[in-house]
């Protein structure tokens, strides 16, 4: 069995050297490997195609790039991109069922970090995606607040308490501190 073949309308770059079946070059030295390959697609649209170095990224056209690297699938511990944010007030020390009031000011106020607040909370990432498909259409608020719903029905005790905890842990303090302000003026 033969290896693949390239397509007639193919163009390599004239500076890479053939490297089974696509053009390239190899830099000896450090092993990187340098792909410039122009397809053109039966209705004429012609698709540049770049791959470099020792990870496989690719770029497909000018604007389109993909970088793989062996990190990014397995690096759990992502930097955040904002600053955490420490509570200025004590937290809560309620052992009550987070009620309709602190699932709302979760929702209005978590954002972007409702699947890392998921995910501190012990939902699986299967839960999560779940929660994603059925309610993205109402947008982030509703799937935010299905995000702490989906908490509650869980097994072990869903405390108001423990809810400030995972806030804090995750660099949200300042949910933390709205928590407070509610639970202070008897609100839950």
């Amino acid at each position: 069995m033969s290896g693949p073949s390239m397509p007639e309308n193919i163009e390599e770059d004239a500076s890479a050297e053939k490297s089974g079946a696509c053009g390239g070059s190899t830099d000896k030295d450090s092993n990187n490997t340098t792909t410039h390959i122009t397809y053109t697609a039966p209705d004429g649209a012609k698709f540049n195609v770049h791959t470099s170095g020792k990870a496989p990224n690719m770029q497909v056209g000018y604007n389109n790039v993909m970088h793989v690297t062996d990190s990014s699938f397995s690096n759990t511990k992502r930097p955040r991109l904002r600053p955490k944010i420490e509570p200025t007030l004590p937290l809560v020390k309620s052992t009550e069922v987070p009620g309709a009031t602190a699932m709302e000011i979760i929702a209005a106020n978590i954002g972007k970090d409702w699947r890392y607040l998921g995910r501190t909370l012990g939902l699986s990432e299967g839960e999560l995606d779940n929660i994603r498909a059925d309610y993205h259409i109402e947008g982030q608020y509703e799937i935010s607040y299905q995000t702490v719903r989906k908490w509650k029905e869980q097994g072990y005790p869903t405390e108001l308490r423990r809810l400030a905890k995972c806030l804090v842990k995750m660099g949200r303090g300042d949910i933390a501190d709205k928590l407070a302000k509610m639970k202070a003026a008897g609100e839950s």
